[in-house]
This record gives C-alpha cells, structure tokens and sequence, in this order.
C-alpha cells in the first residue's frame, strides 16, 4: 500500500513539472508582398512593397534589393535598407523608396527582404526596364522662297524628346545628298516649348543655278537628329 502511494505521489509530481514546462514557440516568418515599379524614367525608379505579416520574429533590417545580372538578387547586391521594424502592431506594414543611378534602357531584377535571427527572408522577384532616350521628332518641310544666291527653308520639330532642345536649323550642301551639321547651317540655339514648331532659316552664299540638298535638323543632349532630305535649285543669273 505504501509503495502504491509513494508511485501515485511520484506520478503526480511528474504529472505537474511537465505541465508547468514552458511551451516552445514555433518560429513564423514574415510575409512580403511583391514590389510594384512606377515612375520609371532613363535612370530611376519607385520601388513599394509591404510586409504583409510580421511574424514573431525581431525583424532586425528590411527593404529591398536589386541586380543588373542577377536574376536573384541577395543582399550582397544593391540594397536599400530601413533597419529594425519597431512598429509591429501595423499591417500592412508598407515601405517605398526611389531607386536612381540606374544605366537606360536596361533591365533589373529586384526584390524585397526582411532579416530575422535565423535568416533572411526574400519576396517575390520582380523585372523592369528603366526608359529609353527619345529624341525630337524633326521634319524637313519646304522651300519658301528660291533666288539666285539665297533660299528660304522651313522645318518642323514635331515633338519634344527626353530632354530640351539645345539647338535646331536647317543644314545643306551641292554635293552632299545627305547634308550634315558640318555643312553649311543656319540655325537657332534655344530650347523648343510648344510642339510642333514650324521655323525657317536662310541658307546664304549660294551659287546661282545650282542644285542643292537640305535637310532640317535639331540638337538635344548633344545628338543630331535629321529629318527628310529635299531639294531645290537657285535661279540663274540673268544679269550676267
């Protein structure tokens, strides 16, 4: 009988540590949501994104990380980083930030992150494209007014590109069919506001009789862009 008691007693005791032993907590990782991309231009972009679930764990650093190269880019790339979460009770827990230095016309691969004691957890992986560098639209559009040793030329700069205007004209040459800038020019060194704008300049110190080539043309962060070729052919010199 004693030793039944003394086996009920050790049960019971044994019965009572485990029950007060504390339980041991099962990790839960935070959710991130994907990155959306906006305002992208030649050599930026928005990135946001949210972490949809905190977990129960001390995020010690999130944000996001990207790669020219790498299809998955890690920490060990690019980074934008915003540091320990000290809000956990808001979820949606959204973040943005604005990407610059990026090189155009090139594609990126990006993703977000958030580091807990065990690892770093990483969303989705996202691609975009920055933009491309457009240049103004430009018309050679045509003869005015045709003398012997002067002619009057119109152009038209139909639509603004990435970047102002610095310079537009009309360009010609008598031998050249595809006349350049480093042939004879008249032009104008000012920025275009309003599209399209229709101009005219005067070619000068032309041979009477002659053929000519001419194209309108116009400059934007240091590129020449031209528009059709045409032709005209000065008056001869009847007093001669």
């Amino acid at each position: 009988m004693k030793a039944f008691f003394k086996i009920t007693v050790n049960l019971l005791c044994l019965t009572s540590i485990l029950s007060c032993k504390t339980k041991e907590i099962v990790p839960i990782p935070p959710i991130l949501e994907a990155i959306t991309v906006s305002e992208t231009t030649i050599s930026s972009t928005r990135f946001s994104s949210a972490i949809i679930d905190v977990g129960n764990q001390y995020i010690s650093d999130y944000g996001f990380v990207y790669a020219e190269t790498n299809a998955m880019p890690t920490l060990a790339d690019s980074k934008i980083s915003h540091g320990a979460i000290t809000v956990v009770n808001v979820v949606p827990f959204k973040f943005s930030d604005i990407i610059q230095g990026l090189k155009t016309s090139t594609t990126y691969y990006a993703r977000n992150y958030a580091t807990i004691a065990s690892e770093t957890i990483f969303g989705p992986t996202i691609s975009f494209k920055t933009a491309d560098i457009i240049q103004p639209t430009i018309k050679t559009d045509a003869v005015i007014l045709i003398f012997t040793t002067t002619a009057k030329l119109r152009g038209i700069v139909e639509a603004k590109g990435t970047f102002d205007v610095n310079e537009y004209g009309i360009c010609w040459s008598a031998s050249n069919n595809l006349p350049t800038t480093s042939d004879s020019k008249s032009s104008k060194e000012k920025n275009v506001s309003i599209f399209p704008t229709i101009y005219s300049e005067d070619a000068t110190n032309l041979i009477p009789n002659t053929s000519y080539y001419f194209r309108a043309f116009v400059v934007s962060n240091g590129m020449t862009t031209y528009g059709n070729t045409l032709t005209f052919k000065t008056l001869v010199n009847k007093s001669l």
